[in-house]
């Protein structure tokens, strides 16, 4: 899987609902993709698949054995405040901090006759990088997070130009 780079379309638009979709190959794939590119999470919309799914690296927790998939992903309860550095595997060499909720609760899994929900609880960083992978889903990237994210976009901007003209 090809990772998606700002500025492709596809990262700007909300994705829609997974409903019978092959998830176990889609997963492992992504999961994949996450490990090849060093990646702490990855989001359906990184990898062309406007979908709500992603997925999180056993780095985000040290509670975690396994990656963990999020599908159909929605945030219910958030508390606290917490700040982290953060980059993008799509927002090509641009980091920055941003301020996002310190606890979240999300649910997650499929609806409907077969599916099941699960909530999952997490804090720190773990919480971070779900908000951050939710965010793809709703076409969000981290600079518009940011403080002054004009400034982020205008360095984005400037090393995608000095990429293109063979100086970076």
């Amino acid at each position: 899987m090809k990772i998606r780079l700002y500025p492709e379309s596809i990262l700007r638009k909300k994705a829609g609902n997974i409903k019978n979709e092959d998830i176990r190959k889609l997963s492992a794939a992504m999961i994949t993709a996450m490990m090849n590119n060093r990646g702490i999470g990855l989001a359906g919309p990184q990898v062309g698949i406007s979908k709500n799914i992603l997925v999180i690296s056993p780095q985000a927790s040290p509670d975690m054995e396994v990656p963990l998939l999020l599908i159909n992903p929605k945030i219910l309860e958030v508390s606290g405040e917490s700040k982290y550095e953060e980059g993008c595997l799509s927002v090509y060499g641009v980091t920055g901090e941003v301020k996002r909720s310190a606890n979240i609760i999300v649910e997650t899994g499929l609806s409907g006759e077969r599916g099941e929900r699960k909530i999952i609880k997490a804090g720190g960083l773990m919480a971070t990088v779900i908000q951050h992978e939710i965010d793809h889903l709703n076409g969000i990237l981290f600079p518009d997070r940011m403080a002054f994210p004009k400034r982020a976009w205008n360095l984005l901007k400037s090393r995608i130009k000095r990429k293109k003209d063979g100086k970076y």
